[in-house]
């Protein structure tokens, strides 16, 4: 992809980079709605659309268009960490609840849901967190009741999380009271993850884990991944929010995942 996929003329440029940054906050945008706004047609909107979605950059549906999901790859983390933000906060208060033991032992995964989750842990308990994620390090920062291990190896700088043998290493004496997991997909196969390596920590990380709950908005529904790290049933729960459609959710739990529905 060229550094600069949104060209075409000065107006135009604006108007697709516009679009761009509105689905980069919201999941959804309207034709009619873009047409209002740019004060131009509805055809004019259709062909940014159309230019866009041949960029990779969305997917054009019924009225209107989605980010798509290799657009995210493009995103660094803090521009990920903008999309469906209210429906990822959600999920992460809707996942704290679940911490009611002290003294437990806690695996929190890379991703943005998860950074959301970890500034919503309850402050009163006190607790042992590992984890591998940059993000989730700042997250927890100034938490007394807690103690912060990391997981150290290769950095990688897009994702901000540690990665390699060195995990693996460390993880190898290591088991957990709860583990929150993310996901790039969520399929009738189960949980992906892009990255390979990443993929082969979280299989480790589920056979470690008393509990393993899965935090993914329903963005990720449908959606394809290079890499499978988990069955539907080999998980505790899904936490996901109030747009999964319901007919997707009823065919996850009659393949035993049980699904939580954040408000």
């Amino acid at each position: 992809m060229s550094k600069n996929p949104i060209c075409g003329s000065r107006d135009s440029q604006n108007r697709r980079l516009n679009i761009v940054n509105r689905l980069k906050k919201e999941s959804f945008v309207q034709t009619t709605a873009l047409s209002a706004e740019f004060g131009v047609s509805a055809i004019t909107i259709r062909k940014d659309l159309e230019f866009l979605e041949n960029k990779g950059l969305l997917k054009r549906i019924h009225g209107g268009a989605q980010l798509s999901e290799n657009a995210l790859s493009f995103l660094d983390f803090t521009e990920r960490y903008m999309v469906n933000r209210t429906l990822k906060f959600a999920i992460a208060c809707e996942a704290a609840k679940l911490l009611d033991k002290p003294d437990s032992y806690i695996f929190i995964d890379t991703g943005t849901t998860n950074s959301l989750f970890a500034r919503e842990i309850p402050r009163n308990i006190p607790l042992t967190i590992f984890t591998n994620s940059i993000s989730t390090i700042a997250a927890l920062e100034g938490r007394t009741n807690c103690e912060v291990i990391t997981f150290g190896g290769r950095l990688d700088y897009k994702n901000k999380f540690f990665q390699g043998p060195l995990v693996d290493e460390q993880l190898r004496n290591l088991s957990f009271n709860f583990s929150f997991i993310g996901a790039d997909s969520i399929s009738e196969e189960g949980f992906g993850c892009n990255d390979l390596i990443q993929a082969g920590l979280l299989r480790k990380i589920i056979s470690r884990s008393k509990a393993a709950y899965v935090l993914a908005d329903s963005s990720k529904i449908g959606k394809s991944a290079n890499n499978t790290y988990a069955s539907l049933s080999e998980v505790t729960a899904l936490i996901t929010d109030y747009k999964a459609e319901q007919s997707f959710i009823t065919k996850l739990e009659r393949k035993n995942c049980k699904v939580i529905v954040a408000k």
